[in-house]
């Protein structure tokens, strides 16, 4: 884009007019869905939903939301990634599992984080900062599974955090990842918002799947509060994102904030 901005000066001998340009940065598109990676595989989605970076490349989560398949056929929830600027996408990972009618099981990506740690879950340093890729889905099971990516063999590894009856207006879901450092711990914690529990956490943890330790329940359950605490409140809440300020935790759930008292004990 280019604008053109006319100036002009009066001068005792007539109308003087400059036209400068100035020029302007231009947005290009880096991705159109409905095209092929270099090994064949259909890039598509009804909407491209989350954007990460990790390790030196750009994470891309797709989802098919009331998907109206072409020639392509149905396809299940993907991410993709861009190794280099200017170059072409390419699928790093399709969800290949099934449900017993044929559908994908995994049909949307609901989150994508890159998660850091440098202490471990007792507060112990690490020789080298760890930094895994997580990712969540939309599963018709109704089963809330965080994945998490091995760098060097590219696989995804699942681990389930809850499971709860899909209705057909509504899938139980992880809406979003946070990393958050514990200020009176010391502990590097990443946090799951899911839909319909609440917030869980967990720690890194190489023995464990996926390498985190995630702790069995919520450390926010928000099928607690009552309409009396919280007037207002909807039939629903959900965790939609997380964000640190001087050092604190904030998540945003259904219409309001709640901030995470660190300790031992969170509150």
């Amino acid at each position: 884009m280019v604008i053109t901005v006319r100036i002009c000066i009066i001068l005792a001998a007539g109308l003087l007019c400059a036209v400068p340009t100035i020029a302007r940065a231009e947005f290009e598109v880096a991705y159109a869905a409905g095209n092929r990676d270099a090994a064949g595989r259909f890039m598509g989605g009804t909407e491209l939903r989350v954007l990460t970076s990790h390790a030196g490349r750009l994470y891309a989560g797709l989802g098919y939301w009331e998907d109206r398949p072409g020639p392509e056929g149905p396809q299940s929830a993907a991410i993709l990634a861009l190794d280099v600027p200017g170059t072409a996408w390419r699928v790093d990972h399709a969800f290949a599992d099934r449900m017993p009618d044929r559908r994908w099981r995994d049909f949307a990506i609901s989150a994508l984080h890159e998660a850091r740690f440098a202490p471990d879950g007792a507060g112990t340093r690490l020789a080298q900062p760890i930094a895994l890729l997580l990712a969540a889905s939309w599963d018709r099971t109704g089963t809330v599974r965080v994945f998490s990516r091995d760098d060097t063999t590219g696989a995804w590894t699942p681990t389930t955090l809850a499971q709860d009856r899909p209705l057909p207006d509504f899938l139980p879901q992880v809406r979003s990842l946070a990393t958050h450092r514990d200020a009176r711990t010391g502990v590097d914690r990443v946090f799951a918002g899911t839909d319909p529990r609440g917030i869980y956490s967990g720690v890194y943890d190489p023995t464990a799947p996926g390498h985190i330790d995630w702790v069995p329940a919520p450390e926010l359950d928000i099928r607690s509060p009552s309409a009396d605490a919280f007037p207002g409140l909807g039939r629903r809440l959900r965790v939609s994102s997380f964000a640190e300020c001087n050092g604190a935790l904030f998540a945003a759930v259904g219409q309001f904030v709640f901030e995470r008292i660190d300790g031992p004990a969170p509150r």
